[in-house]
């Protein structure tokens, strides 16, 4: 079993965990997001409705919703435009080019220290996830 399909079973039992119905879309919706980080929601319906058109978009945005609230995924902001979807324990940041608007991931422990300094000295407790981090490229300055 891939990693990815992994990942899209547990959410979905999860789902099943928390009293939620786990239906075709449902699974369909998991699957797509535990093989393709970073999609928006719209880029979701897509590539669910290529394997299940009777899927409607807003089953697609209650359960991306559903999957938020059970702590299994979130939605981030990568600059300007619609927010992406990824795992919640996606195990990387995003530096975001605002010249060229390349995406480079970055493992989490390298913020490890900065989250740490920031918290000792002003008692602030950063929740990087939310928004990718914007500046410009090598190719870009």
């Amino acid at each position: 079993m891939s990693p990815e399909h992994h990942d899209a079973e547990v959410l979905i039992r999860t789902l099943r965990e928390q009293g939620q119905r786990v239906t075709t879309g449902r699974r369909a919706i998991a699957e797509v997001v535990a093989t393709n980080p970073d999609l928006s929601a719209e880029e979701i319906v897509g590539f669910v409705q290529r394997d299940h058109p009777e899927v409607h978009p807003s089953t697609v945005y209650r359960t991306l919703e559903t999957l938020e609230e059970a702590g299994l995924v979130r939605h981030v902001h990568l600059g300007h435009g619609p927010a992406r979807w990824q795992l919640a324990d996606d195990p990387s940041h995003r530096l975001v080019c605002e010249g060229c608007g390349a995406v480079q991931l970055v493992p989490r422990v390298r913020f490890d220290d900065v989250r740490g300094q920031v918290e000792a000295e002003f008692g602030f407790a950063i929740a990087f996830g939310h928004f990718a981090m914007t500046g410009r490229c090598a190719a870009c300055r």
